[in-house]
């Protein structure tokens, strides 16, 4: 998709889970008017390998998401309606079919998963950090 060029400039932060913005989950992005990435915000986990590796997830899935025209409001009111419904504690939003970002959700957690292995921890170890951000 062809768009007029611009330096691609965003913020990434780590945050208590309590100041993501909108819906409880340990990663979040927003956008620019044009859909670009403007803010990327993980969850500390207590874990700087665990947090980069979140980043890395909402980098990735959020440019995907703008090149490819997902849009950023689609994304919030899904993960917003999938937060209220029933759903197995160990799924996320993104991994449902149904979600607007499924195929770059799917491509971004492979990234993690890879950025995970390649500092020397396990994937169950980086699950685990993540899972008990949601217990403190």
């Amino acid at each position: 998709m062809e768009r007029p060029r611009k330096p691609i400039q965003f913020v990434a932060l780590t945050l208590p889970w309590e100041q993501l913005p909108d819906y409880p989950d340990i990663g979040s992005w927003k956008v620019n008017a044009d859909n670009s990435p403007a803010f990327v915000a993980a969850a500390d986990t207590g874990s700087d390998i665990s947090n980069m590796g979140i980043l890395l997830h909402e980098i990735i899935e959020s440019f995907l998401c703008w090149t490819h025209g997902v849009k950023e409001a689609d994304v919030s009111k899904f993960d917003q309606e999938w937060f209220t419904g029933k759903h197995d504690d160990n799924e996320e939003p993104g991994h449902d079919p149904k979600s607007p970002y499924h195929e770059q959700h799917k491509i971004a957690e492979t990234f993690e998963q890879g950025f995970i292995a390649a500092c020397g921890m396990t994937w169950d170890k980086h699950s685990e950090n993540c899972r008990k951000v949601y217990a403190d």
